[in-house]
């Protein structure tokens, strides 16, 4: 703005032509938005360059992270035949970065590029971004004169709108590319995702619950959830079969739906107040998990009943030795839960025979093979007995 008020102040000294001009920047400024593609965006800014200015031949050099590459050329620029553009683009950055005046003298580029690209003179303009990093480099060649106090001031307006409207185009494409981003990762879960407004319409669904109902994912958007019949839910107007308290932030709960089994998971999010509430329903099929689940909790009631209705007692250690689980036997000859878990079991063996007893146990541990071991042990009810 600073740039474009001095071309207005210097402007009563200009010819007529000079509205013209600011006509034509006012217009090319409009054209370089941050929604345009970074190869539209450098081929606008060469073409307009060359058109407002009168030059020949346009280059613009952007830098790419540490590296530096011709974006977009117009003109005689087209025909570098054989031109190592890498280099290229490499070298004006090496030039503007000694941060010369506008105008410039061919000589600062080696005389058989010049020569190759045609170049009688040269004008560079820097792209430099708000911190002061070089962004990039406009040369305009063969202007065929001296540009005037406010062509110049022009060409500075110019790189300087460029430049911002480059670091928000890019930044939009980052936010864009990050947006695409997201959406893929959502779309690459199995589980059934959906989300809907405060009316129930739907806002989002992933490629897996569009799937599901044979559809793509927008035209599923602004179709009421309760009228999908999701899950094997009846048909309703007006309200969505997942929720269940509206007023709880997460909500959790299992849906039957035929011969499958569903975990809902809903979470409310509380956008600004002009969009209200959203809500996100995570529809996870558990159907293999809980048929898991049932069949460990078989055998682990098998197994448990086996080993409470055997005469013998039966005891569980852990890897310290220490009692971690005693059978019904156990306790019904007598002893408690005290006198027999987290204690060391050679703590019941009888001092004379407990170095056997810890030998056998680390033998055990070390999975050596070992022979029926008999050995006294302390009674619930004092005393000792052979175990």
């Amino acid at each position: 703005m600073r740039a474009l008020k001095q071309i207005r102040g210097v402007s009563s000294h200009a010819d007529g032509s000079f509205e013209s001009l600011l006509a034509q920047f006012s217009a090319t400024t409009l054209e370089l938005n941050p929604s345009l593609s970074p190869s539209e965006f450098a081929h606008r800014l060469t073409t307009r360059a060359a058109e407002i200015l009168g030059a020949e031949t346009v280059v613009l050099a952007l830098a790419r992270g540490e590296d530096w590459e011709i974006a977009s050329s117009y003109g005689l620029a087209q025909n570098r035949n054989g031109l190592d553009e890498r280099r290229f683009a490499a070298l004006l950055h090496e030039r503007s970065a000694r941060n010369l005046p506008l105008a410039a003298k061919p000589e600062i580029v080696p005389n058989e590029l010049a020569s190759a690209i045609g170049w009688r003179d040269l004008v560079l303009a820097r792209l430099v971004g708000s911190e002061n990093a070089l962004l990039g480099v406009l040369c305009l060649g063969n202007i065929g004169r001296e540009l005037s106090a406010p062509e110049c001031q022009l060409l500075e307006a110019l790189t300087a709108h460029a430049a911002v409207a480059l670091e928000n185009a890019r930044l939009f494409a980052k936010v864009e590319w990050s947006r695409k981003q997201w959406v893929e990762d959502v779309d690459a879960i199995s589980d059934l995702i959906v989300v809907h407004d405060p009316t129930n319409l739907i806002l989002r669904v992933n490629r897996a619950l569009a799937d599901l109902l044979c559809a793509r994912p927008n035209e599923v958007i602004g179709r009421e959830i309760g009228r999908l019949e999701l899950l094997a839910t009846p048909a309703q107007s007006g309200a969505c079969p997942f929720c269940r308290n509206l007023r709880a932030e997460i909500e959790e709960f299992i849906h039957p739906a035929g011969d499958r089994t569903y975990l809902i998971s809903t979470s409310r999010i509380h956008s600004a107040a002009d969009e209200g509430q959203r809500t996100v329903h995570v529809l996870k099929d558990i159907t293999d998990r809980r048929e898991a689940e049932r069949r460990y909790r078989r055998e682990r009631d098998f197994n448990r009943n086996i080993l409470n209705n055997t005469q013998s007692m039966i005891l569980v250690l852990d890897t310290a030795g220490l009692i971690s689980y005693a059978n019904r036997r156990c306790f019904e000859v007598g002893y408690t839960e005290k006198d027999l878990l987290g204690r060391p079991l050679v703590d019941m063996a009888a001092p004379a025979r407990r170095r056997m007893f810890v030998e056998a146990l680390d033998r055990t541990m070390r999975g050596e093979p070992l022979e029926n071991l008999e050995i006294p042990l302390v009674r619930a009810k004092g005393g000792s007995g052979h175990f």
